[in-house]
């Protein structure tokens, strides 16, 4: 039987309010969706493998040892909880061990004996507020220390628990957790980063321009950091000259090694030095994690503006100094006194927790040569008990010696060594004496650019 007007038309206004439901509900689903899941909902929990049933084959206990990178919040109780099942992730009674400690920087060491060798995830948080839990803010995002195994990234919610799981062997078992912290790194989901303390008036000068400094500007009066608008602007023109080296004056850039830096919650790296671009080629070589609280060490007499010079000349040099403070942390020290005069206000530095760059040299080769390494980094690592990271920069002596004002097109080669520390025993020349041997030897080879050991400082560079 033939199907009327009006049936075909009830059919084809059916199908098009099918299309509209579609086009409408669809975005919503996905928003609902998204919402979801950056509000940390899981999906539901697979079922569990054999290795995660109560009544699994048993495969023999092993010991368990995390080693917990903390720099600060020392004397703060650091909750621990281990857990061994995809279920109990992340929920309060699912673990199979717990433990609170108490913070001890840099490095807190936690064991746990008798756990059964199977895949282990492990979630830590500091409790600084101390109240039993971890402190969240807004959109739940934590306000708190925290860490899980593997270092598992944060994003959208917590890891799952294949993320951060573990193997754990017989006999024992060792893994390293680093500690986050969103509200001071940018993380996640991309929470604003507070840089630097409040900036709170301070009555100290700034010994090269005469204003205030903020609080944290005036530990040891080095200005450092400057403001953030300062940094933004002084570091995107660093951005862009680096590009420009690279790509207009043709001086590729080879790196390697700088991995370590990472690795450690301060350092100290030394390098030779033989032209003007050392230090923004080093700078830029050290991880983008790190730079923000990096600080290298400049001559202020080299930089300082003085009253009889040409006022088209102390403006040019007032708009260095700001630059080199604004875009690569330099503290500028008067190098007159001696190799030692500065040190206790570098100290100062190092424990409100920056890292150092230093060229030992102090000043620029005149000759392509290492000159004298003074004691001043080794010092500063012996009293401080730092690692010291020799770096070897090769290239620049060519690209832009002293009395060159454009880049001549060579290869720059920057590598990083092993990480070393001064013995207890051991004096400032000494250790000073090691580093510029360790730096010699980290030579690379102009046809393969592969590292290679080269022939050794003689002592006579070393004071």
């Amino acid at each position: 039987m033939p199907k009327s007007p009006w049936s075909e038309l009830r059919t084809k206004l059916s199908a098009r309010s099918s299309r509209r439901r579609f086009v409408v509900s669809a975005p919503f689903a996905v928003v609902v969706a998204a919402s979801c899941f950056a509000g940390g909902c899981q999906a539901p929990p697979v079922a569990a493998s054999s290795a995660d049933e109560a009544d699994a084959e048993f495969v023999g206990t092993t010991t368990l040892r995390i080693e917990i990178l903390t720099p600060n919040d020392a004397g703060k109780q650091m909750k621990i909880a281990v857990v061994q099942s995809r279920d109990g992730w992340l929920k309060a009674t699912g673990w199979a061990a717990a433990r609170s400690v108490s913070v001890t920087p840099p490095l807190t060491i936690v064991e746990f004996e008798g756990l059964p060798a199977r895949p282990t995830a492990i979630s830590v948080f500091i409790d600084v507020d101390e109240n039993d839990d971890l402190g969240r803010g807004a959109f739940g995002i934590p306000s708190e220390p925290y860490g899980f195994s593997n270092n598992a990234t944060v994003l959208f919610g917590p890891p799952r628990f294949d993320d951060a799981a573990i193997e754990l062997v017989l006999p024992s078992t060792t893994t390293s957790i680093k500690i986050r912290k969103l509200s001071s790194r940018s993380e996640g989901l991309g929470t604003r980063r507070k840089l630097w303390p409040d900036p709170d008036r301070d009555v100290r000068q700034d010994p090269c321009r005469g204003r205030t400094m903020t609080a944290s500007q005036a530990i040891a009066e080095f200005r450092i950091p400057m403001p953030l608008l300062s940094r933004v602007v002084a570091r995107s023109v660093l951005s862009f000259l680096h590009l420009a080296g690279r790509f207009v004056c043709r001086v590729p850039i080879r790196r390697s090694g700088f991995e370590c830096i990472e690795e450690m919650p301060q350092s100290i790296v030394v390098a030779n030095h033989h032209s003007l671009i050392d230090t923004p080629c080093l700078f830029m070589s050290i991880p983008a994690s790190r730079r923000n609280r990096t600080a290298t060490v400049g001559g202020l007499d080299f930089f300082k503006a003085e009253s009889g010079q040409p006022w088209f000349e102390r403006l040019f040099r007032r708009g260095v100094i700001w630059f080199i403070r604004s875009a690569m942390n330099v503290m500028l020290i008067d190098r007159v006194g001696g190799e030692y005069s500065e040190l206790d206000r570098i100290d100062a530095m190092i424990a409100a927790g920056w890292s150092l760059v230093i060229f030992p040299e102090a000043t620029r080769s005149r000759d392509g040569r290492p000159g004298r390494f003074r004691h001043g980094a080794a010092e500063l690592a012996r009293r401080n008990d730092l690692p010291v990271i020799p770096v070897r920069i090769e290239g620049t002596e060519y690209i832009l010696p002293r009395g060159v004002w454009w880049p001549r097109a060579t290869t720059l080669r920057i590598i990083a060594g092993d990480p070393m520390r001064a013995a207890l025993d051991e004096t400032a020349t000494a250790f000073t004496r090691r580093l510029a041997v360790a730096i010699e030897e980290l030579s690379t080879s102009p046809s393969t650019g592969e590292v290679c050991v080269a022939e050794k400082m003689s002592v006579e560079h070393v004071g």
